[in-house]
């Protein structure tokens, strides 16, 4: 099991609407001054979705959980984002390249990129439909314990 610590925002009917925190190690790194990535963290902030999960913990809204993650659910879901849109990259390449090279003798590096980049979205496009009937899933993930009890009421502005 995968753990991670989240916040509960919200309560309703037995489920529980947790934040997980996202943490990056380029705030402990001494190079992050010089570093690309920890720029580009930096300029794509936003806020992390909240999800749903059973509440069998009877948390309350403001109090940290711990929320626990098969391995499984991580290796399927890291296979699908990307492996996926890689396979997709090279066969819609390779396809493009010889589907017009075949019947319109056309053969230029420019359709291969044009190619592998359709493939790519295309890849990105299943995955997100494939992910998109997990999303209210609650059995992919678990509240374990609450780890730290907190009474001040949490503001969300939308959830769902």
């Amino acid at each position: 099991m995968i753990e991670e610590i989240a916040r509960v925002v919200a309560i309703d009917d037995g489920y529980a609407f947790v934040e997980v925190t996202r943490t990056s190690s380029c705030n402990t790194c001494n190079a992050k001054q010089a570093c690309g990535t920890a720029s580009l963290t930096g300029m794509f902030r936003f806020q992390p979705p909240a999800l749903k999960l059973k509440n069998d913990i009877a948390a309350n809204p403001g109090d940290e959980v711990i929320v626990a993650l098969p391995e499984q659910t991580m290796l399927t879901g890291s296979f699908m984002l990307y492996i996926i849109p890689l396979i997709m990259l090279v066969l819609f390449a390779i396809g493009f390249d010889f589907v017009l090279g075949l019947f319109f003798f056309i053969e230029t590096e420019l359709i291969q990129v044009a190619g592998g980049l359709t493939g790519l979205v295309a890849g990105l496009f299943i995955v997100r439909k494939y992910s998109a009937r997990f999303l209210n899933d609650t059995s992919m993930a678990s509240l374990v314990k609450v780890t730290h009890n907190q009474d001040f009421n949490v503001a969300v502005n939308k959830i769902g």
